[in-house]
């Protein structure tokens, strides 16, 4: 890594040239270094980070004028926008186990019920899952948690999936984990109000 002069000078050069060298700016200098490839190992909590950004980035455009409003009342100098500060406050939620709010601040309230139905139907290395939606009238969507050895109350960390409530019976979502382990499925209806209902029975599933 070099700080850039002439006859180097590009002090505005950003991104890749030719898979060879790549131009950034670290604090007020830029630099440039030797390309690498991105490293993506897909551990279990970056897949929890993003299911959790993907579903909220998603689900913003859905929010009415009055929720995307309320988060100007929490602001931070690290947040400059309403949708930043929701994606930020939510993200900082789940750290402490909480599911996702869609206004601020977190109603917490209309606890979600759940029949517990919950089924998985093999597709070679892909497990389909179907999640009951009867008697469930104030849920917003499902979380979904995986991992490798049993377990009875899931980690925050377990997510891989968050699923809206989908019209009709069922809520479907297909998972494909690595080959090689048997998987534990559970799943917690949760509502817009930032509440989590009881969690599911205990599925399990071997990709083949």
């Amino acid at each position: 890594m070099a700080t850039l002069k002439s006859p180097l000078f590009s002090q505005d050069a950003s991104g890749s040239l030719s898979a060879t060298v790549t131009y950034l700016r670290q604090l007020t200098a830029p630099i440039v270094k030797r390309h690498s490839k991105p490293s993506n190992p897909r551990t279990q909590k970056q897949i929890t980070i993003r299911c959790l950004m993907t579903f909220l980035s998603r689900y913003w455009g859905l929010l009415t004028t009055f929720e995307q409003e309320s988060w100007g009342a929490c602001l931070e100098p690290r947040t400059s926008t309403f949708y930043t500060t929701y994606l930020a406050h939510n993200q900082a939620r789940w750290q402490r186990s909480l599911p996702p709010t869609f206004a601020y601040p977190a109603a917490e309230a209309s606890v979600p019920s759940t029949t517990h139905g919950f089924a998985i139907q093999p597709k070679g290395d892909a497990a389909h899952l179907r999640i009951t939606n009867k008697a469930i009238p104030v849920a917003s969507g499902y979380l979904v948690f995986r991992h490798t050895a049993n377990f009875w109350e899931p980690e925050y960390y377990y997510l891989i999936r968050v699923v809206p409530i989908q019209l009709g019976a069922y809520t479907w979502t297909d998972d494909r984990p690595p080959l090689g382990h048997s998987y534990y499925y559970k799943h917690k209806p949760f509502n817009s109000d930032g509440v989590l209902g009881p969690k599911s029975i205990l599925k399990t599933f071997t990709p083949v």
